[in-house]
């Protein structure tokens, strides 16, 4: 799994990288993501699944937009500080999701 902050960067893990197109996605796409899947994980424990799961149903709900999180570098501190949380929480939401029953352990 890739998750990029921009979408260059997950055109980059494709084209640069090599990375499978079902397998990149942005990083404010997963919220809403995750929460559709919760309740039709066939195989919570199987770390694949959940995120062929995540892809079906990108691909269900067709082309939209998504949100990019912005490069934090040069910004102020706060600006940091909340990117910083959004990625905190969202990791966590994925982490909980992919390997649901493990502690995950917040930065």
């Amino acid at each position: 799994m890739v998750i990029g902050f921009e979408q260059s960067h997950a055109a980059a893990a494709v084209e640069v990288g090599g990375a499978p197109p079902e397998r990149v996605f942005l990083l404010l796409e997963l919220p809403p993501l995750l929460e559709a899947l919760r309740p039709d994980l066939s195989d919570p424990e199987d770390a694949c699944a959940v995120i062929g799961g995540i892809h079906r149903l990108r691909e269900a709900a067709g082309p939209r937009s998504v949100a990019s999180l912005p490069d934090p570098l040069g910004e102020p501190e706060q600006v940091v500080s909340e990117i910083a949380r959004v990625i905190d929480a969202v990791t966590g939401a994925l982490a909980a999701a992919v390997f649901p029953g493990r502690e995950v352990v917040s930065a």
